[in-house]
């Protein structure tokens, strides 16, 4: 459902024909250190999906066989991607040693597709890009082969005139469709596309180990993981509304995730635990090298998350976030209602700005006169009223991590949150697109939870002008199609699009310092 990559590469013959290991993140250079390689190792044994992806002359790498060693002592499942030219140009004795791992090959050429004599356990692929890309060509295919071929396109984000557009995309889909009938769509072993905004996302898998633990509950049956990134006073009233649960304090466990906030939360959140708090408490802290600042390319909420998990003891996950009151009964009733299901969100209100002053945490009990509306009430209020996650086929869309509880075999098959959705937006709606396809049981529990009142904080997506909100969603949408091709769901095409002059400036601003960007770590690796 998901794999990590694995940026390792000796100089490769094939790259200005592939374009794949540029494209996606694969070193270059000559030999990449055996240090780094340890580093990534030691990283992915800490991960969700516990698998990883190789390029194809990660097998001339001097340490390519200690490498697979070790994946396979951590349990570490490896697998290769290859270009067809590469697979074609290695020996056949390194071909048949291969072929006892999982194999995938692609294509960038309809007639290299159509000679192919590969074995029957090998996965193949077809590169869509523009310099060769011809449908006619694709119809002439057989059909058993156009069937047992996935097709992918190159990441654009940020569009450039070598790669296809979001918008392209969903016309080319359309096209094939017409033609071919049914295709699918698929990145190789679903590895996470690179977003070369900011190339650093590759190497978001976290193990740190937490600053403190202040341990209450032997074997929880919750563990509630809530990341949080300067939001100190917000935080301490959502830890009021767990320290008020009905739920036995030994039947849950509470991990809070700093991510990387200058708030200086460690040591005043320590002395609520000691002297207040009567639940289970770990807290983690993970430096940031790239802040929220500037374009916000730094959003790292889905791999601080993937943490939380891989720390968690419990089988039942709840993703709260460091805004969200929850009344003192909500864990008794999610136990309940997850003996049926393996998915479950609750109704979410907004509270006033007054009324979240006043909160304190301990008495959930508003009234409607303490709401105000927000721009996702009509989004939600169908869903709310009748529980049908199936509303208009699109039940991913509901699985927002405001306070989403999912059982751990679910979130570890489904291969935890993607590391590339580095602006607001879509990382959650990601996860519930691959978790949907294990086909678990949702439900609406329909009891309440409270959103705080930050619309004026602004370092949350609620305090950020509108329309470069909306710009971010828009960069967000495009590596959710490019990730997903879910070409299908029209309205995506939608939200790939710039509208407003305003979001338009955003996007040209971004796209004029991007490239300025590019053109000096080009001149500073030429040095």
């Amino acid at each position: 459902m998901r794999t990590e990559l694995l940026p390792i590469s000796s100089q490769c013959a094939f790259s200005q024909a592939c374009h794949f290991c540029s494209r996606l993140g694969y070193r270059s250079k000559q030999n990449i250190s055996d240090r780094e390689v340890e580093e990534k190792q030691t990283k992915l044994a800490s991960s969700i999906s516990k698998t990883v992806a190789l390029p194809c002359s990660s097998v001339e790498h001097q340490s390519y066989d200690s490498l697979i060693g070790k994946f396979e002592a951590s349990q570490i499942q490896s697998q290769h991607i290859f270009y067809s030219d590469y697979w074609l140009a290695l020996t056949e004795s390194k071909q048949q040693k291969l072929k006892l791992k999982p194999i995938a090959i692609f294509f960038t050429s309809v007639d290299a597709l159509a000679k192919a004599n590969l074995p029957r356990q090998v996965k193949k692929y077809f590169l869509v890009l523009k310099s060769s890309w011809n449908l006619n060509d694709w119809q002439k295919l057989p059909s058993e082969i156009r069937n047992d071929t996935k097709m992918f396109f190159v990441p654009n984000t940020v569009e450039t005139d070598d790669y296809y557009s979001a918008v392209e995309v969903y016309a080319i889909c359309e096209e094939i469709f017409k033609l071919s009938g049914e295709t699918q769509f698929e990145t190789p072993f679903g590895h996470d596309l690179l977003d070369r905004r900011n190339e650093g996302h590759l190497n978001w898998i976290f193990e740190e180990r937490p600053i403190w633990i202040n341990r209450k509950a032997a074997t929880p049956k919750i563990s509630i993981i809530i990341p949080t990134y300067n939001r100190k006073d917000l935080l301490f009233k959502v830890l009021n509304s767990l320290n008020g649960q009905s739920l036995s304090i030994h039947d849950f466990e509470v991990i809070v995730l700093d991510d990387g906030g200058t708030d200086r939360l460690g040591p005043e959140l320590k002395l609520k635990a000691e002297s207040l708090y009567r639940f289970d408490l770990s807290y983690f802290f993970v430096r940031r090298e790239i802040g929220l600042q500037g374009f916000y390319i730094g959003n790292r909420a889905g791999p601080i998350r993937n943490m939380g998990a891989k720390w968690a003891r419990a089988n039942l996950f709840l993703f709260l976030d460091s805004d969200i009151l929850i009344a003192n009964d909500y864990l008794d009733k999610l136990l309940v209602v997850h003996r049926d299901a393996e998915v479950v969100s609750p109704r979410r209100f907004y509270l006033s700005k007054n009324s979240s002053l006043q909160a304190n945490g301990q008495d959930i009990l508003f009234q409607e006169s303490d709401r105000m509306l927000s721009q996702w009430q009509e989004y939600l209020t169908h869903f709310y009223e009748t529980g049908d996650w199936e509303s208009e086929g699109t039940p991913w869309k509901f699985f927002m991590t405001f306070c989403l509880s999912v059982s751990r075999k679910i979130f570890v098959e489904a291969g935890g949150f993607r590391t590339n959705y580095i602006s607001y937006g879509y990382e959650d709606l990601d996860f519930g697109y691959r978790a949907v396809k294990l086909k678990p049981r949702l439900k609406l529990l329909k009891t309440s939870v409270y959103h705080l009142y930050h619309f004026e904080d602004s370092s949350s997506e609620y305090g950020i002008d509108h329309d470069f909100k909306f710009f971010q969603l828009t960069l967000s949408s495009r590596m959710f199609i490019f990730q997903n091709v879910p070409w299908r769901i029209s309205y995506l095409k939608s939200m790939a699009t710039l509208k407003t002059n305003k979001q338009k400036l955003y996007y040209f601003g971004f796209k004029v310092l991007w490239q300025l960007r590019l053109a000096w770590k080009g001149w500073a690796d030429a040095l």
